[in-house]
């Protein structure tokens, strides 16, 4: 999602997503919220991730059906700050239309992910 060049990726890559891109972080995740667009979607990234001293997005798995992908994800980092770790397990459904990224789903268990997609795990 973010490229080689981090967040400044999303910018670089916004052939892949629909103009009108939404980003819905779950309500039982750190920061709820529906974003919309490229700008939107890159800043709510960029503060979370500023929150963290040493930050790590590390992908576990891709699966596909049809228009939907089940992105599961493991994050850790350490909280700017403080010597506090934080590790957290999630995963984000990718719906594709027009050949274009045009809504991301997080949810805090990947179970629910693969349930909302329509998948098996």
């Amino acid at each position: 999602m973010f490229g080689e060049r981090g967040l400044d990726g999303l910018e670089d890559a916004t052939d892949l997503y629909a103009e009108d891109v939404e980003f819905h972080e779950g309500v039982h995740l750190p920061e709820p919220g529906v974003y919309r667009g490229i700008r939107q979607i890159r800043d709510y990234f960029r503060g979370f991730v500023e929150t963290f001293e040493d930050y790590s997005l590390q992908i576990e798995g891709i699966h596909a059906s049809g228009s939907k992908v089940v992105v599961v994800i493991h994050h850790s980092g350490r909280v700017r700050g403080s010597s506090a770790e934080v590790e957290m397990r999630n995963a984000w459904v990718f719906k594709i239309a027009f050949g274009k990224i045009s809504r991301i789903e997080a949810f805090g268990d990947p179970n629910d992910a693969f349930a909302a997609a329509g998948i098996s795990a």
